[in-house]
């Protein structure tokens, strides 16, 4: 019995993961990354709105449609 009840409860390290993993997410994709990135080279490369359009861009996956 005790050993249900200790792993069925979410831990304060796991809550801790959690939110350090998405704060690393936020950063890179929205700060530091990906936006920043996307957006001076739009204005760099007029062709690269084009690449833009049709891939994902941070998660690899299928091209978009």
């Amino acid at each position: 019995g005790n050993k249900l009840n200790k792993n069925s409860k979410i831990s304060k390290k796991n809550i801790a993961l959690i939110f350090t993993l998405r704060m690393m997410y936020s950063t890179l994709v929205y700060l530091t990354g990906a936006v920043p990135s996307e957006y001076y080279s739009a204005q760099k490369r007029p062709d690269y709105i084009t690449y833009q359009q049709r891939t994902n861009r941070f998660f690899p996956g299928p091209p978009r449609k």
